[in-house]
């Protein structure tokens, strides 16, 4: 885990990522995913109810024209859990948006350096998407990371702001 001087230093680089002015745009009329953005519920791998973070644990992902970066942190104690971020792709036509992952913390999980595809949709000022990521193991054979199975990500979040112009 993170302590609160790590938080103190990525703030500001994730602070850039995110917008000041609030919003009233109903999501599902979206030309851009710019933003901040706030996790409200997920599933787990094969369980068919939505879920919520614990009250004092915020997940929020930070998106503008080509890049996204996500924190997940406690705020009773300032630590940092998880970050990630890279480039993405958004296809309005195909419903689509694809994270291409460049970093990952904590260190070492499968989803760094993978691109995840995403069926999307916007209602009620929500975005609701739904992707598979590789789970992948080392091969002591050839010597390289294969895939050995999939998981689900089914998660949806809220418009907290967007960019000013």
């Amino acid at each position: 885990m993170f302590n609160s001087k790590v938080l103190l230093t990525l703030t500001p680089l994730f602070m850039l990522f995110a917008c000041s002015s609030e919003t009233g745009q109903d999501s599902s009329t979206l030309e851009s995913l710019e933003g901040s953005w706030r996790l409200k519920s997920y599933k787990d791998e094969g369980e068919d109810s939505w879920k919520q973070l614990p009250d004092l644990v915020i997940q929020e992902k930070y998106i503008t024209s080509n890049n996204f970066t996500w924190i997940q942190y406690g705020t009773e104690k300032d630590t940092v859990y998880g970050t990630g971020g890279g480039t993405y792709i958004y296809d309005q036509v195909s419903h689509t948006y694809t994270e291409d992952i460049k970093f990952f913390l904590p260190a070492g999980h499968s989803n760094l350096g993978q691109s995840i595809p995403f069926d999307v949709r916007f209602e009620n000022g929500k975005w609701y998407h739904t992707g598979y990521a590789n789970v992948l193991e080392f091969d002591p054979d050839i010597g390289e990371k294969v895939v050995v199975d999939t998981t689900k990500i089914e998660e949806i979040w809220e418009l907290t702001n967007v960019p000013s112009s």
